[in-house]
């Protein structure tokens, strides 16, 4: 067993594509793509075979093939568990790339202009007879300021009438990604591929494995993503050992706010 050099873009080549079949498996959870029927079809293995032949998964790994067939613990429960351990290798590079492109390297998604807008109407009726102005700011510069409550009053039911009038699904429902994200923690990191890890075993209940009389190998799920977080080395240095428990105490990011981001690369 080797990696392939570089995925064929040309020419579908079924053996490769049986490559990325774990990939494809979660990729519409974590990546969903809409066409113009409302079909979900997710890019992300295409995307993921375009930066694996251009090298730049492996800018985002700090393990290697070598790491990873000659690691026994992983290789049996592997084995115990039924993968396959060539298209597990491309799930684990996924996986590792995708939580870096989404804790490291993500970009913080805006509010979507229709909920931005609802938002204005309702805090002007909440406060209605208060006192209240609207601020336009441009690059930190206050440039506008409307105070007249009749003003403000005509602004807002504009903006409600608008909203009811407007039938084109995708005009307010578009929303543009802060392109200055920022770094979330280790906990969220090792929250999000622990996450993807266990929803790959959900997607595919086949994968469960059987204890049998004898067999020491470890089939329990925990265990065998503790030890691939350290042979990843996405949290650095190794920091489980083996332990599951200690695995548990760094599940604690709220995974609303991984929601709030979005993945730099798929």
């Amino acid at each position: 067993m080797q990696p392939i050099a570089k995925f064929t873009f040309e020419t579908y080549v079924e053996e490769e594509d049986k490559l990325v079949e774990y990939i494809v498996s979660i990729a519409d959870e974590y990546a969903p793509r809409y066409d113009f029927d409302g079909q979900q079809m997710s890019n992300a293995p295409d995307m993921f075979k375009v930066r694996y032949n251009s090298g730049e998964i492996f800018k985002n790994t700090r393990f290697s093939f070598k790491d990873y067939v000659s690691n026994e613990d992983i290789q049996n429960t592997i084995k115990a568990l039924n993968l396959d351990p060539e298209k597990f290798w491309y799930l684990l590079l996924f996986i590792c790339d995708y939580c870096v492109g989404h804790c490291l390297e993500g970009q913080i998604l805006q509010k979507f202009p229709k909920e931005e807008l609802k938002n204005l109407i309702t805090a002007f009726k909440d406060n209605a007879n208060a006192d209240c102005e609207i601020v336009m700011n441009m690059k930190n510069k206050k440039v506008a300021v409307i105070k007249n409550p009749t003003a403000i009053k005509f602004l807002i039911n504009t903006c409600e009438d608008a909203i009811n009038q407007i039938t084109d699904p995708f005009y307010l429902n578009i929303r543009k990604p802060n392109f200055e994200g920022k770094n979330l923690p280790d906990t969220a990191l090792i929250t999000l591929f622990t996450d993807m890890i266990n929803s790959f075993f959900e997607i595919n209940p086949q994968f469960k494995g059987k204890r049998t009389v004898g067999n020491t190998v470890s089939i329990n799920k925990r265990l065998f993503i503790s030890r691939l977080i350290d042979m990843t080395k996405i949290f650095g240095k190794p920091k489980f050992r083996g332990d599951d428990d200690l695995l548990s105490g760094y599940l604690k990011y709220p995974k609303d706010k991984l929601k709030k981001q979005r993945n730099k690369y798929y």
